[in-house]
Formats: structure tokens, sequence, C-alpha cells
């Protein structure tokens, strides 16, 4: 039976398909006399509790391989010795813990010598950028995801990881990459008590990670313990509140509808005389509900016919829309595990299963009232026999909200907050907020299946065989149509249930003109994609010095991609985009792990198989089959099967030590990926007149990123470790649009061409405070600056003279110029030993609590400002001023005979300040913009070197506005100039604002039980 399992596993990785990685570590050591200091031969090293370990050779040496990343208790024993167990082994993914073992003469039969282990403050054999979390230290933190543990580490920004985008970053887990293969970005959206540990790394790799340019983030999740059932539940809660500070968009004051409900303009129109200028210059203009209902009685439908206020009623319905907050925003994580009740002779059969369920609601109401995501997962394991092992796993994720653009693309809302940026200098705002289909509902199911067969062959050599698969299915269409039976009528007008529901006719609102039908809703996507994957690893330990690891590996996907933009009404521009492809990856890596007198070097080589699969169109670049109504000529073009690609990409890193308590570190490596699907397989049309728009190229080469590291670590006074690295990451042969258009204009599309490039580079520094019996930490800071461009034109034109021009204007700009923006994360943990202050019971008051703090700075960003124009030679001269946000978590640990439970409250944003949008997101329009750029009265030679429409005066850029704003007005009596200058119109100097300390808004009041 076991053999037919074997070769079953072993046949799936030949002929199934990979993108698995390491997730075991390494013990090593050696065994000493404790008298004598001589080398003591034949000891057996066991990790307690399991069948695992090995014993010395003839120079006192043991290396146990294919150890899951976790904590530990060693035992040594050796006839006539007393046996010595170490406690708190720690044990981290695809790196070796030193272990050394002293033994003394046995004095007395049966007795044991148990010590606890001492971490090593610098790990010796990391040859790159990275740190290692355990599900103890993440209990401690203010953080309720796995991203965000990624976001706390030097480099990175979220899943940023040093400059690159998240599609850029590798996220594993149990061996198994969870990448969306619609655009390559990460699915994190695990359970947390599922979480075992985390790695997360920033520099370079070894060869047996492919796919990937930017980062790694390691995950390996609970086992089922062989001896016990475990319990972990994590609840947090936070009640319905505004996710907005200030005035609301239903405020009857509010931008949107003060015109159309003040009693002062509202009927004779907000040029009556009653607002001054400066109010009137806040709001939109309006003429008035008396002329309103005039225009509906000129015409010869009776059944339109409105009064003034019944026009006013009729307004007030359409914009009726309850924007408050009524559901809470929460969290439930919940995993159990154990053993297999009456399957213990299938090798101690055990499980862990975890779900996790979160909803977080919308600052404004949309086609979904929040976000909501669910995932679950299990893992069942089992020792088939001593030296073989067996994993299985499954996940499933569902993501529901609303989809955040009407394009068709992949994305949806997932903050609260996320829409506000939505709101900025686009057409229909108004819609956006009070209609409830301007965006679809959306959602997203993936799952994921994988199995791990480990066969240990001899002490010093195991192999692993891997196959799992990742899928992802999306749904966007738009919501329930709009019922039109007429629902409250205002004299002879009837109104439906409009701005509600969906609805592809022309209508709108009375008074504003608020758009309730078409250009709504567009989103289409019923795209399908799996990729299934498979990889078969050695590792031996060759010699005391070398470690070597091979695998090879195979991926297969599947692409059904289709998604677009429909509107019945006015097809117009309008597209869809379809593939069906299947491509193929393959790899083969070797990497030998030197290991000598506490110098590391990890070598290796990887060569990288992958080609696009099909066929693909031959045409020349401004071919009529692209011009409207080229559809059948584009089908009828000739195609050749796309390029085959292999790539080698070798591996460096070198950890050397300079002293007991310091390392030099370097790391090089090619990195090759994937790009972005659309940019291998797309081909876009426009729906009514069959034009192509876009079209894609699968014969591009991979992009490729050639990094560099070289960083050095110290000890200090045994409990902090201080970090320096300097990088360098030079990227190229990343897609870009590049723009066709021939000599009548009927041909004008973007084709994806491989001439993007960036280069990054920059410095981290980190302090790391180890934990102690009260407190712990680190801070670090990364400063980088980034250059991009692009090889070639970004537009080709059929006309010459159009074509000179073009390549004049590119060649006067051919670089971006490197802006930096440093940012600095401190991490700071109190605690309290368990057994401290009075004690009540059997709970010591003050004994268990935890103060968990974590600060985030951040350089203001840049931005041009020319007075309101643009001006040769002005770039980046205008920098908003810094932001600053602290998150904190106070947290209660109890202790009992059955668990802990752990009482703690989540503060977000404790200081509670608040910052204009960096991105300047909060604006109607450019003229908006524009006046209110010039009402901060920046100095001239900062806003507007030439003297265009600036006003001099206060030179602090940074600004938070409250709510509408009165422009500055030159020709306005100086009355009115002085009480501007008084009340700042609005304006707050300087960009941030500190509201009430500990706003209940932001704060999570949560609970985890573990037993």
């Amino acid at each position: 039976m076991i053999r037919n399992v074997t070769v079953a596993l072993f046949l799936l990785t030949i002929f199934t398909a990979p993108t698995v990685f390491a997730q075991s570590g390494k013990i090593s050591g050696r065994v000493l006399d404790a008298i004598t200091k001589e080398p003591l031969v034949g000891a057996n090293i066991i990790i307690q509790g399991t069948t695992i370990g090995n014993a010395t050779d003839v120079d006192g040496y043991y290396n146990i391989l294919n150890v899951s990343a976790g904590t530990y208790t060693l035992r040594a024993s050796l006839i006539g010795f007393t046996p010595v167990l170490i406690e708190n082994v720690r044990v981290n993914i695809n790196l070796t813990t030193i272990q050394d073992f002293q033994l003394r003469e046995e004095s007395f039969v049966g007795e044991e010598l148990i010590v606890v282990a001492e971490r090593p403050i610098i790990q010796q054999d990391v040859s790159s950028s990275q740190v290692n979390v355990n599900a103890e230290e993440i209990k401690k933190l203010p953080i309720t995801n796995v991203a965000e543990v990624v976001g706390l580490q030097a480099g990175t920004r979220g899943l940023s990881i040093r400059g690159a985008g998240s599609d850029q970053l590798s996220f594993v887990v149990n061996g198994a990459t969870l990448r969306d293969a619609r655009d390559n970005s990460p699915f994190t959206g695990i359970s947390l008590t599922a979480v075992d540990n985390i790695q997360v790394q920033t520099g370079g790799f070894n060869a047996e990670y492919g796919n990937v340019r930017s980062g790694i983030v390691n995950v390996t999740t609970k086992e089922g313990r062989r001896d016990k059932y475990t319990v972990d539940v994590i609840a947090r809660y936070r009640a319905p509140a505004p996710k907005n500070q200030g005035q609301a968009p239903n405020d009857p004051n509010s931008y949107w509808l003060r015109p159309y409900l003040d009693p002062e303009v509202a009927f004779s129109g907000t040029k009556n005389g009653k607002w001054d200028s400066f109010t009137q210059r806040q709001y939109p203009e309006f003429e008035g509900w008396n002329a309103v209902a005039l225009q509906t009685l000129q015409d010869d439908n009776p059944a339109n016919d409105l009064t003034p206020l019944g026009a006013q009623q009729l307004f007030r319905w359409q914009h009726r829309k309850n924007l408050t907050v009524t559901r809470p925003d929460y969290e439930i994580d919940a995993g159990i595990g154990g053993p297999i009740v009456g399957a213990e002779k299938f090798g101690n059969l055990r499980f862990f299963v975890s779900m996790r369920a979160t909803e977080t609601q919308y600052m404004i109401p949309l086609a979904t009232s929040g976000y909501n995501n669910s995932f679950a997962n299990f893992r069942i394991t089992s020792d088939i026999k001593p030296g073989m092992k067996l994993s299985v796993d499954g996940i499933y994720g569902y993501t529901k909200g609303t989809n955040s653009n009407n394009t068709g693309n992949p994305g949806v809302f997932t903050s609260g907050t996320s829409i506000a940026s939505q709101m900025n200098r686009v057409s229909f705002i108004d819609s956006r907020i009070y209609s409830t289909d301007y965006w679809a509902p959306t959602s997203i199911q993936r799952y994921g299946f994988g199995a791990k067969f480990t066969h240990t062959v001899s002490n010093n050599t195991f192999y692993e065989l891997k196959i799992d698969n990742f899928s992802s299915n999306y749904d966007t269409n738009p919501g329930r149509p709009r019922d039109l039976t007429p629902v409250v009528c205002f004299g002879t007008f009837c109104a439906d249930e409009g701005p509600f529901g969906y609805y592809t006719q022309p209508s709108s609102g009375v008074g504003s003109g608020l758009r309730m039908g078409v250009g709504m809703s567009n989103s289409r996507d019923s795209s399908f994609t799996a990729t299934w994957s498979a990889k078969a690893d050695i590792t031996s330990q060759v010699n005391r010095w070398n470690q070597v690891k091979a695998g090879l590996e195979f991926v297969y996907t599947v692409n059904k991609v289709n998604y677009g933009s429909v509107d019945e009404y006015l097809p117009s521009g309008r597209s869809m985009s379809k593939w069906t492809t299947y491509p193929t990856r393959g790899a083969a890596y070797i990497q030998n792990k030197l290991e000598f007198k506490g110098m590391i070097a990890n070598v290796g080589m990887r060569m990288d198989y992958s080609h696009a699969g099909g066929d693909w169109i031959d045409y020349a670049p401004f071919t009529r089959a692209f011009a409207p109504g080229g559809a059948d000529a584009l089908d009828s073009l000739n195609t050749s099967p796309t390029k085959r690609f292999v790539y080698v990409s070798p591996r460096l890193g070198v950890s050397f030590p300079v002293t007991i308590t310091s390392k030099l570190f370097f790391n090089y490596g090619h990195f090759r990926q994937l790009p972005n699907p659309e940019s291998l397989y797309m081909i876009r049309r426009f729906s009514d007149s069959g034009q192509l728009t876009r079209i894609a190229d699968p014969n591009s080469p991979l992009p490729k990123t050639v990094a560099y590291e070289l960083g050095y670590e110290q000890s200090i006074r045994n409990s902090f470790v201080a970090r320096i690295s300097g990088y360098y990451r030079d990227a190229a042969n990343q897609p870009a649009l590049v723009t066709y258009n021939n000599t009548n204009g009927l041909v004008t599309y973007s084709k994806t061409e491989p001439t993007s490039y960036d280069d990054t580079r920059g410095i981290e520094l980190s302090l790391r405070k180890s934990p102690t019996r009260y407190f712990s930490g680190e801070v670090n800071y990364t400063y980088s600056i980034r250059s991009s461009g692009f090889f070639g034109l970004r537009r080709y034109y059929e006309n010459r003279a159009l074509q000179r021009q073009e390549e004049f204007e590119t060649s006067l700009n051919l670089q971006s110029k490197p802006v930096p923006q440093p940012f600095a994360n401190v991490i700071l943990e109190l605690y309290t030993p368990r057994n401290f202050g009075p004690k009540l019971g059997n709970q010591h008051l003050l004994g268990d609590w935890s103060l968990s703090t974590r600060a985030a700075w951040q350089a203001g960003q840049y931005l041009t400002w020319a007075g309101g124009g643009s001006i040769p030679g002005i770039n980046n001269n205008v920098q908003w001023v810094d932001n600053h946000s602290i998150d904190m978590r106070i947290s209660k640990n109890f202790n009992t005979e059955l668990g802990t439970a752990l009482f703690f409250v989540d503060v977000n944003n404790v200081l509670n300040t608040r910052y204009m949008s960096q991105f300047n997101n909060g604006f109607i329009d450019g003229r908006d913009y524009e006046a209110y750029m010039k009402s901060l009265q920046l100095p001239k030679e900062i806003g507007d070197p030439l003297g265009y429409g600036n006003i001099p005066g206060n030179d602090r850029p940074g600004v938070t506005r409250k709510g509408p704003y009165i422009p500055w007005d030159e020709n306005a009596s100086e009355e009115q100039k002085a009480k501007w200058r008084k009340n700042k119109s609005y304006i707050d100097m300087p960009n941030q604002e500190f509201l009430n300390f500990l706003d209940p808004r932001n704060i999570f009041w949560g609970v985890r039980l573990t037993f």
C-alpha cells in the first residue's frame, strides 16, 4: 500500500504541475564531554515527542534535516552519560538552528538535566534581509491579518516590497503559492489562528524560488497535535459608526444638498442675492424650484407637472439614501485541531481546521453595504511510517463586495474609506453617492488543494513530492433591476424607486440632474483561472559542510478570461476582453549550502522554461484589419506558434561572521516572473464596431530583475540587534503600452511591449530588541529612490511628420527623476510578568498585561504646482507635510486550568489625526482643485515662479479641508478679506488635525480564547 502511494505521488509530480518552496529547517550541532571537551561519538539527539533525530559522527557533529518550523525540545543521550534536554529550541523556515550539547558522566540512573535554549541574537546562516515571526509573537501585535505582519518590516509598505508591486510578491502557504492567475495578485486572507510561522524575505532568494521578483512571504500553518485537541478563537468587534469625520453627504448643508434645501435660495435660486459671492462659489449653481416647476408646466405632458414644493419633495425622495452605517465591523477567526479518533493505525492521523470571516462597512453604502471576506482551510497529516509523512491541505475563500470600476477589471472596494479616492475630479460624483448601482456587486471564489509526501531515505537525505492547485472564479454583474412601479406621487407626477436598482435607460433626477440610469454597473466578469503545480525536491547533507538541494517543477495554467464593459443604451467605446490559453512553465534548480566555521554560502543556479501556448496572429503595425469593421479580417490573419523561452538565473548569498556578535552578508541574483496575464494574452475590441483597441504579445521575454544587497548586523549587549543593508534592483523587460496610429486615424490601438524599466536603490536601518521580561520591539527606517523610463517610443505614427515630432518630444523626457519618500516604523511591546502585583484568587491583577504599539511615519508626497498651469522645468516643487499614525493594542491574559483567555482592545489611529490625501483626492473638478491651491497662498517662488495669479502669503503647503471652502478673491471687500484670513475659510494649517483622543469609532473590542 505504501509503495503504491509513493509511486502514485511520484507520477503525479511528473505529469502534473508546481510552485512550492521549502517550509522546513535544520538542526545542527556538536556533542562534547562536559569535562574533557572531547567529541562524543554515537550520541543520539531526538526531537522530544517524535521519532525524528540523528546520531553524532566521529567528530561529535550531528544534523537533523526536514524539521518543520516551530519550537521544540531536544534530547541528547549516550550510554554512561546523563541525558540532557534542551527546551525552547526554535527552528525557522529554510534556516539552520545550531544547538550544541555537553554531557556529563551519569551519577544516578534515571537522572536528566533540563536546560532552556538560548536563541542566538545573530542568525549566522541568513544571507539576506528577512524576519521570522511565530504565532506567539503575532498574538501581541496590533494586527488583524498576515498582510499587516509583512507591512511592519523595513522596506515594505503593505504588500509592496522595495518599491515593487504586490504582483511581484510570492505568498506561499505550506509550500503552495497562493497567486491569482487573473492579475498575479497574492491571496493573503488566511486565518490567523491557523498560522504557525511567518517568514518575510525581502532580499535575495535561493535558486529554489521562481516566478518572483520582489519578496517572499513564507507561511506555515499548524498541524493537529497527536496527543490532544486544541481550540483557538479570535473575535473582534467595532460598533456601527460613521466612517467619515465632519459633515455627512446627506446633511442638509452638504455640498450636494444645500442649494436645493436652503430656504434662502432653494426656490428662487442661488443668485437671488441671499448668498454672498463667496457662499455662491462654494456650491453648485441652482436656478431654484420655482423655475424647475415652471418648466414642467410648459410642456404638453400633464403627467410630469410639479409645483415648486412638489419638485423639492421629489428631490428629497431621489436623495433619500440612508448613508448611516448600521452594521458593525467584525472578525471571527477560529481553529481546532487534534487526533482523528479511530485513525491511530493510519500513522497518528491528525487534523487542523480553521475559518475566518470578516466584514467591513463602507463609508457610503454601495451595491453592497460593505466588504465581506471568508476563508476556511483544513490540514490532515499522517506519519505513514517512520521517515515517511503525508499532509493534505485544502482552502476555500469567498470575497463579496462592490466592484471598484466600470470596465470589468478585477477590483473591489476593500476598506471603509477606499471609495473616497473614486470621488475625486470625476463625473457623476453625486450618482456614486446617492444611487445604489453606480458600481456592480462582485464576488470571487477561490479554491486550493495540495498534497505533500516527504520521505527520509537516510539520516542525511530526504525527498519531497508536492502537488497543488489554486483557482479563482469571478462573478461581476449588475444587481437587481429597478422596479418601475410608481411608489410615491407628488401632485400628478408619480416616481418609482429610482435611483435604486439597476436601470439601462436614460433617467435624471429633478433639479440637480442626478444621473439615475445609463453608464452604471457596466462591469461584466465571468473569468476563471486555475493553476496546477507539481514539484520534486531532494535534499542531502553530503558532509558536515555541504547541504545540496535540487529539484524539478512544472506548472500548468488554465486561463478562461471573459470581462468587459457593457452599456445597452451607450455601446460606443465599450469593449470586451477575452482569452482562453493554457500556458506552461517548468524549472530545474540546484543549490548548495556551504557551512564552514560560521561562514554560510548559498550558491545556486536555476533554469526556467516558459511557453505562453497556442498560436498568435502575424500582422503589420498599421494593418487595416484592426480598423472598425475589421473583425473578420482580423480572424483571417495568419498565425504562428508562440515562442518558447529558457532562462538561466544565478543566485548567490554569503553570510560571513566578523565576530561572534556580528556578521556581513551579501546576496545577488537574477529573477524572472510572468507579467500580468493581460500583457501576454489579451485581444480587446470595441463592442459596437469590432475595432481592435488593445493587443498583447505572448512572445515578449519575461520581465527580469537583477538584485544586489549588502548588509551588516551587530549584536549590542546581547539583547539588541542593529542591521544596516543597502540594495539595488534593476528591473527590465517590463510590459508597457505602446500606441500605434495610422494616417487616417482608423487604426488606433495599444500594444504591450517589453520596453519599461526601473531602477530602485535604497538603504534600510533597523534596531530590534529581543524579548525580555518587560519589553521588546523594533524601529526601522527605509530610504529609497526609484528611477523609471522606457526604451523606445510610447507612440508610433504612420504619418512621418507626426512621427518626427513624437521622437523629438520623447527625447526631452526619457526618464523620470527619482523622488524619495522615506518611511519608518516603531513597534514597542511592554508587558508585565505573569506573577506581578497583588493576587485575587489565582490571578495576579497586574500580571500578564501587555501594551503593543505601532507608530508609522512617512515623508510627505511631492506634487507639482505652477499657479494653475504647467511651466517647463517645474516639477515636484511642493511637498505635503509628513504623515504620522499610531495604533495600539492593550491586552490582559487570564490563565485557567482549561486554557487562556486574552482580552484586548485595539485602537486604530490613537491620536485621531487626519490628513488631506497626498494624492489630492476630494475635489469636484480641475477648477475646484486650482482654486483650492491658490487659496493656500503659497510663496511666489514655490507655487508660481512666473507670477501667474498666485497670491503671496502663508508658506505652509499642507492643508486639511474640513468642508466647502471660499477661494480667495482680490475683488472682495477688505472686511471679507479680513474674515477669510481669520477663519481660514474652512482650511486648517498645517495639513493635519488632532481630533478627540481615542475616538470610540477607532476602537475594536476583542477576545482570544485558547484551549
